[in-house]
């Protein structure tokens, strides 16, 4: 078997940058949800790995499509102008739309992994840094069959 040295491919304007999805709410399923710190002293975040069920369009109005994966978060812990009670509101969303329950219970992680959730995303801008953009999970819903 002989090495290839060169494949000569010109890449050359090749554009690597991950797809933004713009506002528009699509069909997920949620993968292992799981409660995580980034490091010893940020606060817990509730991590939500997510992947499309449906097609969608990035910010250049190019098709992504299913399978494509986005991260979700929510923060566990109170700082700044966040209050706790903010924060109980956000992931008790969250699970009624992943459970299809009519009223928030007992958080249990594991029932929030795999479930096909309609979610909001858009996309948000740096205020220190305009020219930086990123992916932003808006809200939860529950898929309505």
């Amino acid at each position: 078997m002989s090495e290839i040295v060169n494949v000569d491919i010109d890449l050359t304007g090749v554009d690597i940058s991950r797809p933004l999805l713009p506002r528009q709410t699509l069909r997920c399923r949620t993968g292992d949800v799981r409660a995580e710190r980034r490091d010893e002293n940020s606060p817990r975040q509730l991590v939500i790995p997510l992947t499309l069920e449906e097609p969608g369009k990035d910010t250049n109005g190019n098709e992504v499509g299913v399978g494509f994966a986005v991260t979700g978060r929510i923060q566990l812990d109170a700082t700044g102008k966040l209050t706790q009670a903010m924060i109980n509101e956000r992931v008790a969303r969250f699970q009624i739309a992943v459970t299809k329950a009519d009223k928030p219970g007992r958080l249990v992680i594991e029932e929030l992994s795999g479930r096909e959730v309609m979610v909001t995303f858009d996309v948000r801008v740096d205020k220190q840094h305009p020219s930086k953009v990123y992916q932003d999970v808006k809200s939860y819903y529950a898929v309505r069959s």
